[in-house]
Parts: C-alpha cells; structure tokens; sequence
C-alpha cells in the first residue's frame, strides 16, 4: 500500500520535482554530491515516471552502498522519440559479470525494470560506474 500511494506522490509531484526532493533530503546525510540535469519537455507516461523514480533510488543505494563514491550525475534528456536517462558516479565501479550472472540483486532488479518498459541499459565501469537507459516515447 504505501509503495502505491509513493506512486501516486511522484506521478502527481512529476520527475523532476521528485527527484529535486530526494537529492535535497538526502545529499547531506549520504555525502554524496549530486549533479542534475532535466532537459525533457513535456512528462513522461505515469508508468515511465515511477518506473524511472525506482531505477534512480536503486542506482542511488548502490552507489552508497557499494560504490564509495562522492559525486552522482544524474541526466534526463529526449530525443528522437527515445527518452535517455544517463547515471554516472566517481566510485570504484563493479564487476561486469554482476550484470549478466544476476548475482547482484539490485543489478538485475534494474536489468528488469528497463525490460519492462521497453528499454535499452548499457553500462560502464572504468572510472566509478555509468549506465545509460534509453526508453522509446510512443
């Protein structure tokens, strides 16, 4: 239940201003600085919305937990009728194989959520860790 009425928070509150609220609370208490950009013109889908919402939290969570790190980039941008929403941190990455054994829950949760909405996830790991969702807008 309280999972569906966060839902309905960020749907109604829109991406941006859902995102803008969870760096301003918890940039402080994670040390972690965050550096966002929004360059989509109109809202995504709801599902699209959320969907994106959670793929954030759980690339957020892993950059804390694992990760080391102390700077996330977080950028939204459309083109073409594709959405592309790019994650990056200064960490000391991950082993590739995570993604594709499924060992790391997180990682194949993410794997699953983009699946679901139609999506491309191409990920690096020199350097910290980078992924890039890519989302047809139909």
């Amino acid at each position: 239940i309280s999972k569906n009425m966060e839902d309905h928070r960020i749907i109604k509150n829109g991406l941006k201003q859902s995102i803008e609220r969870y760096i301003s609370q918890h940039s402080m208490a994670c040390q972690l600085y965050f550096q966002f950009h929004y360059q989509l013109t109109k809202e995504p889908p709801p599902l699209i919305v959320s969907s994106l919402y959670r793929i954030l939290l759980e690339l957020i969570n892993n950059t804390i937990r694992h990760a080391e790190a102390t700077i996330s980039i977080i950028n939204f941008r459309e083109q073409r009728n594709t959405l592309y929403f790019y994650y990056a941190d200064n960490g000391n990455g991950f082993h590739p194989s995570l993604l594709k054994e499924g060992e790391g829950s997180g990682l194949s949760n993410l794997q699953y959520r983009v699946s679901l909405l139609g999506g491309l996830l191409e990920t690096k790991t020199i350097n910290g860790a980078s992924f890039l969702v890519s989302i047809p807008l139909h």
